[in-house]
């Protein structure tokens, strides 16, 4: 017998912006400021004026691990 249960999908929530592990990166990027945060397995771009997530990237297999740090290069 095998017990399926739901994989767990962030919906874009801005109340918790990072897990307790991770920082909080600003992006200058083309004169517009962005945020870089990490929550669990989650990493998303925010748009620092209109509040609204512009990209999120997602590891849909990553079982046990979550990221803990975050570094904006510069090229």
């Amino acid at each position: 017998m095998v017990k399926a249960y739901l994989k767990y999908v962030p919906q874009d929530v801005l109340g918790s912006l990072s897990s307790e592990l991770s920082n909080i990166a600003i992006l200058n990027l083309n004169g517009r400021l962005y945020i870089v945060c990490a929550s669990n397995e989650l990493v998303s771009l925010i748009d620092y004026k209109k509040g609204h997530v512009i990209h999120k990237i997602f590891d849909k297999d990553a079982l046990f691990g979550q990221v803990s740090s975050i570094k904006i290069g510069e090229d």
